[in-house]
């Protein structure tokens, strides 16, 4: 093989490496079908133990729980996405820059 035959095959195999790490980046952000299941099995998994402990729900206790329990969740996805943003916004600016 020659030097352009060798060249053209390292220019080629960086863009695939780039190409890979790309779609790996855009594979790994989140989604709202995500968000959405994990909503839905918390509140079946909820529902599950209603069913196993019915006395569960005659506890006051247990609707001050419940109440932090979707806070949390809330504020965990709140700053999930804006950390999220934050890496696109990075990685467009280092992407222009490139």
């Amino acid at each position: 093989m020659n030097e352009n035959g060798v060249e053209a095959q390292i220019k080629l195999d960086k863009l695939n490496k780039k190409l890979a790490l790309e779609n790996e980046f855009k594979n790994l952000r989140p989604s709202l079908r995500g968000s959405v299941l994990r909503l839905l099995s918390t509140i079946i998994s909820l529902f599950f133990v209603v069913w196993l402990f019915p006395e569960v729900i005659d506890q006051p206790v247990s609707y001050v729980l419940l109440l932090l329990i979707f806070g949390t969740s809330a504020e965990i996805f709140h700053e999930s996405r804006r950390i999220n943003k934050r890496m696109d916004t990075l990685y467009r600016l280092l992407k222009n820059d490139a």
